[in-house]
This record gives C-alpha cells, sequence and structure tokens, in this order.
C-alpha cells in the first residue's frame, strides 16, 4: 500500500493547534471569594483598605497595589489563610497618601498565579489651603527640590531670597491646578553660599521654608 505524497501535504499545511492551548494554559482561576472590599481617607491622611473573603484556596496573601506614572507599584502585602471556607476580614493602611485622584487594586496571590480582585479610585482632599514640604537635600550645593499642592486652582508665586531679604531668583510664576502635586528644584549653580528661603504665595496663603546653600 503506497500514501500519496499529497497527504503529507494536508498534514503540514494544517495550521498549529499550540497557540490555542497556550492561551488556555495561561488562565488562572480566582482562588477567593471576595464579599465586600473599599478604600477610605484616614484622618491622618492615610487610605484604608478594607476586604472580605467568604473562602480561599491555596492564597499566599494579597498585594495593594498603585497606579504611578502608567506603571502598577507594590505597595503592601497581607497574609491570606491558604485554604479556608471561613470568612475572614483584611485591613491595609498606606500611610501619608498624596493628594488629588490615586488609583489602587487589590491584587490576589495564590499557588496559581496572581489575579486582579478590585480597583479603587481614591480621591485624597487637602486639609488646608496648601500642603508644602521641606527642600531635600537641605543643606546642599548644587540642586534642592520641594513638593507643593494648592486646594483652589489659583495663580502661585515661588521666589528666592537672600538672607538681607532680597530677591535673587524667581522659581516660578503661573498657574497651579488644584489637588496636583507639583515638584520644584533650586539650581544654586550661580549662587554663593549662605542661607536663603523660599517664598511661595497664592491667593489665600502665603508660606515659605530656609534652605543652606554649602560650597
Amino acid at each position: 500500500f503506497t500514501v500519496p505524497t499529497s497527504a503529507f501535504a494536508v498534514v503540514l499545511d494544517t495550521p498549529p493547534l499550540a497557540a490555542p492551548f497556550l492561551a488556555i494554559a495561561s488562565y488562572v482561576p480566582l482562588s477567593v471569594s471576595l464579599t465586600d472590599a473599599s478604600a477610605t481617607v484616614t484622618a491622618s491622611n492615610g487610605i484604608e483598605f478594607t476586604w472580605t473573603t467568604a473562602s480561599e484556596l491555596n492564597i499566599e496573601g494579597f498585594i495593594i497595589e498603585q497606579k504611578v506614572n502608567g506603571i502598577w507599584v507594590n505597595k503592601g502585602f497581607v497574609a491570606g489563610h491558604g485554604t479556608s471556607t471561613e470568612t475572614h476580614t483584611y485591613n491595609y493602611t498606606l500611610p501619608n497618601a498624596q493628594y488629588g485622584n490615586q488609583f489602587f487594586r487589590l491584587v490576589e496571590k495564590s499557588n496559581s498565579g496572581r489575579n486582579v480582585l478590585k480597583t479603587f479610585d481614591v480621591f485624597v482632599e487637602l486639609p488646608s489651603a496648601i500642603a508644602l514640604s521641606g527642600a531635600y537635600p537641605n543643606p546642599f550645593t548644587a540642586e534642592t527640590a520641594f513638593d507643593l499642592t494648592v486646594a483652589q486652582t489659583q495663580a502661585v508665586k515661588i521666589a528666592l531670597y537672600n538672607a538681607l531679604g532680597t530677591q535673587v531668583a524667581n522659581v516660578f510664576e503661573g498657574t497651579l491646578n488644584s489637588n496636583q502635586p507639583y515638584q520644584f528644584k533650586v539650581d544654586a549653580a550661580t549662587l554663593p553660599a549662605g542661607a536663603y528661603f523660599i517664598s511661595v504665595e497664592g491667593a489665600d496663603f502665603k508660606q515659605s521654608r530656609s534652605i543652606t546653600i554649602v560650597k
């Protein structure tokens, strides 16, 4: 009995079956029955995450991730209960949250892999008209930076003064959007060593921070 050579052509031209099987193998079923999940801003400017599970299967733990510049970043981990059919409630508090809209997600980590259980859109409101950090590094030689957030959209002027009260640099002058963190830098390349202060002034506030330049 002779097999026609055309029969081999039929087999060889058949599309490979590897791709569908790979897609099925990459699926990770949920290992947690989630009954409740919430994110609340605390009085101390933190974010408290609370979630409850009705059952867990081979759970190592839960990960809190935050979206930073388009990338999900690990912010915390809470150990799970392995395999359980009992109800469990978990808490995790993220301290010193940034102001404005923040995006988070709760991720389960099991022996089978990872799955996103819940996403959160959290708005952290300024407790006052302004949040102004100290400069870092300070003292400094070449450059220092500080963070500023305003509660209301408004025109803001940031200037640098020497110890005599003379303005030596205009750091920024323009409009800042509400509840959006900004970072500003002070360049000391052309300034002599000494004590200075950064003045930040808006429509409803005026604050300052001291800095020291060393050469």
